[in-house]
């Protein structure tokens, strides 16, 4: 258990895209990371500003869209203590009073993933950094809700998501647990995704 690692991580923990269905990381991801490497010292070689650390937990993949400002639900995280399944668990409520739906739409899901980040070391042949656990490193999993109706009240609700291959995180990586939604409209018994409304934030990292 690697309570807090993402504060104390070094420079060389480089990010990944995390190729999430639909929803994917914009470049402003990169640069969270890549602040750290502006003024003195060599490129690569300098710990990251307490800033830049504190602000990954909370990014939001789209700036103009936040999660919390959408879904007002009481909520929490849970992840099992091999950091190799992550929970989503959501208090029943009711969506009119909770969530900021687009206009038009029907109905939403909820969306968990854990994404593994491995440390990085510098490589003097190659003259590059090489992840130290590259087996481990961009291995995810994405785990859904199931349709859930905007105008119904929404039972308690849990969404787990859990590393494929019954892989264990190593010491030398980061999981990052993210949440998300996403809107839909029904139309028969077909349910047509939104292109407004949806997003996806870092809401944990151990």
């Amino acid at each position: 258990y690697r309570s807090g690692a993402i504060e104390a991580m070094h420079v060389h923990r480089l990010p990944v895209v995390l190729h999430l269905h639909r929803i994917g990381a914009n470049q402003e991801l990169f640069e969270v990371f890549h602040a750290g490497h502006d003024g003195g010292g060599f490129p690569f070689e300098r710990p990251f500003a307490p800033a830049v650390q504190a602000g990954l937990i909370g990014f939001e993949f789209d700036k103009n869209t936040s999660f919390n400002g959408i879904f007002n639900a009481p909520y929490s995280l849970t992840h099992g203590v091999d950091r190799e399944t992550g929970d989503f668990v959501v208090d029943a409520f009711n969506p009119a009073n909770l969530v900021n739906a687009p206009s038009g739409a029907t109905h939403f899901r909820l969306i968990t993933s854990l994404s593994v980040v491995s440390d990085f070391e510098y490589n003097a042949t190659t003259n590059s950094y090489d992840p130290m656990d590259a087996d481990l490193n961009e291995v995810n999993d994405i785990q859904y809700s199931a349709f859930l109706d905007l105008y119904a009240p929404v039972a308690a609700t849990t969404i787990t998501a859990t590393l494929p291959g019954a892989v264990l995180p190593t010491v030398n990586v980061t999981v990052l647990q993210c949440i998300g939604i996403e809107f839909y409209q029904q139309v028969g018994a077909n349910y047509y995704l939104f292109a407004s409304g949806n997003c996806l934030k870092v809401e944990d990292a151990f």
